[in-house]
């Protein structure tokens, strides 16, 4: 078993005892294919939560770089292909890393805000939704 699919096993059984949740639409997930689900981000559980619903494929996630200097947390990260970025001014590399990964055929996991939301409503997106969206072909 894939380091993955272990600690998306462990986040699905951590979410089914502390949780009670609905997963809709999951039958719409192709087993193949390009796909990007953004979503919106109110809670640090918010990433546990859609690698647990979605079984079949594997999802690279994005996050922000400095998640990736907390110790053990960067090592698990990086374990699970999450790929850093730097919110202020994200470089050519990892928009290249974030295509790719598209284009590897995992679903992309996206906050299009870059930012957890407190509270009702949401905030305003940033463009590389769209971006990856058109060049994720």
């Amino acid at each position: 078993m894939s380091f993955y699919k272990f600690v998306t096993k462990a986040f699905k059984c951590f979410v089914n005892i502390f949780y009670k949740y609905e997963v809709i639409g999951s039958e719409n997930i192709p087993d193949e294919g390009n796909i990007i689900i953004a979503a919106n981000h109110k809670s640090n559980l918010d990433p546990i939560f859609i690698a647990a619903a979605i079984e079949n494929r594997q999802v690279a996630a994005i996050a922000k770089k400095e998640l990736f200097k907390i110790k053990p947390l960067g090592y698990i990260l990086k374990k699970l292909n999450v790929i850093p970025i730097n919110r202020e001014k994200p470089d050519i590399s990892t928009i290249k890393s974030i295509l790719k990964s598209i284009k590897d055929g995992y679903v992309l996991g996206i906050f299009p805000e870059g930012t957890r939301i407190k509270g009702p409503g949401f905030g305003k997106a940033k463009a590389g939704l769209s971006l990856f969206a058109i060049k994720g072909k």
